[in-house]
């Protein structure tokens, strides 16, 4: 007996034999159970994978946020290390401004006093330039006067004046120069008339000295700003 004379008692059917139709309806029903079975396999497939997708989607998103949570970390660290940098620098900026300042401080108030006593010579009271022009003596102090305008300190640091604030630094190159063109002068030897030699010296010494003078009084006010922001008071200990 065969499998299938469950279904059929003879196979092929014929004049002798009838179909067994609860054996067809047992398979049948056999049949539907198995392909229902399946899909519910299958079902479970499915749902085994959407659960699947959804926990690695969560396991994606725990990794992103915990990505995005350390760049986060890492760009805050790098700003405020950028801003401890930043501050670092101005700092010192700051520092290398304040002391080049002060290494011109006493050089640059010495020359202003200089040229301010040159310029009272030069005026006279009204008699300065018949002064200079007949007195030997008198022109020979405002000579000797212009001579010991120096600047050794301001060349020392020439290298470190971009730290200082331009319009500090810019008068304080005009003044050098213009003191350099008057110091290059050959004051004493004029051609012709030594008298109008005289006289244009004068009036060139009157034009350019005040000048000077008011290049330096703002470089000075600077060393001044310098000294009090460094708490320096004048007899030189700090307050």
């Amino acid at each position: 007996m065969s499998t299938l004379d469950g279904i059929s008692q003879c196979w092929a059917l014929g004049e002798a034999c009838h179909p067994w139709w609860e054996a067809w309806g047992a398979g049948a029903t056999l049949a539907t159970a198995l392909v229902a079975v399946g899909a519910l396999a299958i079902a479970w497939i499915g749902v085994g994978v959407t659960a699947a997708s959804a926990f690695a989607v969560w396991k994606l998103g725990i990794a992103a946020n915990a990505a995005s949570g350390e760049a986060t970390r890492i760009a805050a660290t790098e700003s405020a290390r950028n801003a401890y940098e930043r501050e670092r620098r101005m700092y010192r900026e700051e520092t290398e401004e304040l002391l080049v300042l002060m290494q011109i401080h006493f050089e640059i108030s010495n020359n202003v006093d200089v040229m301010r006593e040159v310029v009272i010579l030069l005026r006279g009271a009204e008699l300065g330039q018949a002064l200079f022009v007949l007195d030997k003596a008198y022109r020979g102090k405002v000579f000797e006067d212009v001579g010991r305008i120096r600047f050794p300190a301001t060349n020392s640091v020439i290298e470190r004046l971009h730290y200082l604030d331009r319009g500090v630094s810019g008068r304080l190159l005009r003044a050098i120069g213009m003191v350099g063109y008057i110091q290059e002068m050959d004051l004493e030897s004029g051609a012709g008339d030594m008298s109008e030699w005289f006289e244009e010296v004068h009036d060139s010494l009157l034009r350019t000295l005040p000048l000077v003078i008011d290049d330096l009084t703002v470089v000075r006010q600077a060393c001044a700003g310098a000294r009090v922001r460094l708490a320096i008071n004048r007899s030189g200990e700090t307050d």
